[in-house]
């Protein structure tokens, strides 16, 4: 039988798993994405509009960029607790879904009727960017316009 955690040791777990909390809203949505990747290319409920496919991407990760930015303030809502900061920054959580696009344009390799794009990867990356800046951009601001950065 496994011996009971220290204090300590608890502690640390918690911690770590308030943040895994944040991801998860960002996680269900990948698994959205995946689950739309896996629909074959004739299936897709498209109009049929000239580039309507970086459109949906574009608007798709910038999504999930958003989501990744707001990790933070979802953990926070989900523990129940008063939400100051809403964002956190970084360059490791936009690298994580921009190798989230990567991984889903590999996906579609092996979906029917569909293939890898570099430039839909490239769309991706600039939703994801822009998505997480903008969120960004909003918390920055309303904090400021709350009185919260000086």
């Amino acid at each position: 039988m496994p011996e009971p955690l220290s204090p300590e040791a608890r502690k640390r777990s918690g911690k770590s798993l308030r943040k895994r909390l944040g991801w998860t809203a960002a996680l269900t949505y990948m698994g959205l994405i995946f689950w739309l990747s896996s629909i074959p290319g004739e299936e897709l409920p498209l109009p049929d509009i000239q580039n309507i496919d970086k459109v949906a991407h574009f608007f798709t990760y910038a999504g999930l960029g958003a989501l990744i930015a707001f990790r933070r303030g979802i953990a926070q809502l989900l523990r129940g607790r008063r939400i100051e900061e809403w964002t956190k920054g970084g360059w490791i959580a936009p690298t994580v879904g921009i190798l989230y696009g990567m991984f889903d344009e590999v996906h579609q390799l092996y979906t029917p009727n569909r293939t890898f794009d570099l430039m839909d990867w490239v769309t991706d990356i600039v939703g994801i960017l822009l998505g997480f800046w903008l969120a960004r951009w909003w918390d920055a601001r309303r904090m400021r316009n709350d009185g919260m950065m000086k």
